[in-house]
């Protein structure tokens, strides 16, 4: 299946629970700060990087044609995950070619020079 479509149930947050303000060990982000990662070094670390997109429609208005946002993206090595305009999770993909073909949209590159 292509198309993975998102739950309406809320989400479920698995981990130790207190009923103080304690702090638990682990529960809590580290305080020290790590140092200045590139674009470089995140690519030579997981060997790529996430790209964003966005998919659009041109929809015919009362007098002429609109061009409007579908959907945003982030693409990942695993796959799509794809955003409505508004925020609602619209679902995930093999990759963004494949969501905007189903999805009758054009796909648009986001952050990204003509060249590339």
């Amino acid at each position: 299946m292509d198309h993975l479509a998102a739950s309406d149930s809320p989400p479920v947050y698995h981990g130790p629970e207190s009923s103080s303000d304690e702090i638990i060990e682990g529960t809590r982000p580290p305080t020290r700060t790590l140092s200045l990662v590139t674009q470089d070094d995140l690519r030579e670390l997981t060997g790529t990087l996430p790209r964003l997109f966005a998919l659009i429609k041109e929809v015919a208005g009362d007098d002429d044609v609109v061009t409007e946002t579908v959907s945003y993206g982030l693409s990942l090595p695993g796959g799509a995950a794809i955003v409505h305009a508004d925020g609602r999770l619209i679902g995930r993909w093999s990759n963004a070619e494949r969501a905007a073909s189903m999805l009758g949209a054009y796909l648009v590159w986001l952050g990204e020079s003509e060249a590339n």
